[in-house]
């Protein structure tokens, strides 16, 4: 028995980073009996961010806004709302966020694999974010990211992530 339905969503931060970058979160939608005449209730989004360099955990009703950029199915799931937020505020208290290698549309592959579904796109450095883009946001971030640029760390993830 489905309980509802799962999407991810994309929207564009160009507005909010000054930079090509795409927020990824997750749409719940429930499944409505049309035979029980039960009311209809909002899309769920679910998403996690950084702030103030804590990783937080949101949700809220679904509004499609001039950011709102795309979607791609994933399924349906037995899972209720209320199990799947719980899902995600565990993978947000063990996720180590990171702009570039270990972002939001990582969260989305962990969150999904812990409710044992499929991520239909997998997440990269291009559909994310770009570390060029990044270092458009100031000249004191420049030179965080040409640091950062340089790491072994980065580099590995590059490779695995190109397939080099």
């Amino acid at each position: 028995m489905s309980n509802g339905n799962l999407v991810l969503a994309r929207f564009s931060q160009t507005g909010v980073m000054k930079t090509d970058c795409s927020h990824w979160g997750i749409i719940y939608s429930p499944e409505v009996s049309r035979k029980s005449g039960a009311k209809t209730t909002s899309n769920t989004f679910c998403h996690v961010y950084q702030k103030e360099k804590e990783v937080k955990f949101g949700y809220h009703p679904f509004e499609k806004s001039k950011s709102f950029l795309d979607t791609v199915p994933i399924g349906s799931t037995s899972i209720k709302l209320t199990e799947f937020i719980e899902i995600c505020k565990e993978v947000t208290d063990e996720f180590k966020f990171d702009l570039i290698c270990n972002n939001c549309h990582n969260w989305t592959k962990k969150v999904l694999e812990r409710c044992q579904l499929p991520c239909p796109i997998e997440p990269s450095n291009e559909q994310s974010c770009t570390c060029l883009s990044i270092a458009k946001l100031s000249k004191e971030s420049a030179k965080e990211v040409k640091t950062l640029v340089e790491s072994q760390e980065l580099k590995d993830a590059a490779k695995k992530y190109r397939g080099f």
